[in-house]
């Protein structure tokens, strides 16, 4: 589904108007689903990304929350992670290339 698509142009307004009428301390269940949908509608395969980051997301806040005295290795220990996942999926082959062009440039 892309932003500039008819299914989105339905999908917005149905997401916005079951925010406003679900309780507040329920929320963060509609937009968790309704994100994961709008992902999966692109892809269904790269859902198991999206859930591994929201759980090590999550149980890294839980954790934080928990041990302040361990905050900063923590927080890098979720952030990278997080930005591996990232990296991988998106800028990898970019990043080969380039490592590759660069090699070849100089003969190696």
């Amino acid at each position: 589904m892309l932003f500039n698509s008819m299914a989105f142009a339905v999908f917005l307004p149905i997401v916005f108007f079951l925010y406003w009428i679900i309780p507040h301390r329920y929320r963060w269940i509609v937009l968790l689903l309704s994100s994961c949908y709008f992902y999966m509608s692109w892809d269904p395969k790269y859902i198991v990304l999206i859930m591994f980051t929201t759980f090590v997301s999550y149980v890294s806040a839980l954790a934080l929350e928990r041990h302040r005295d361990k905050k900063k290795r923590m927080l890098l220990l979720t952030l990278g992670s997080s930005l591996g996942v990232l990296f991988f999926f998106k800028y990898f082959n970019f990043a080969v290339g380039s490592i590759a062009s660069l090699f070849r440039f100089f003969s190696i």
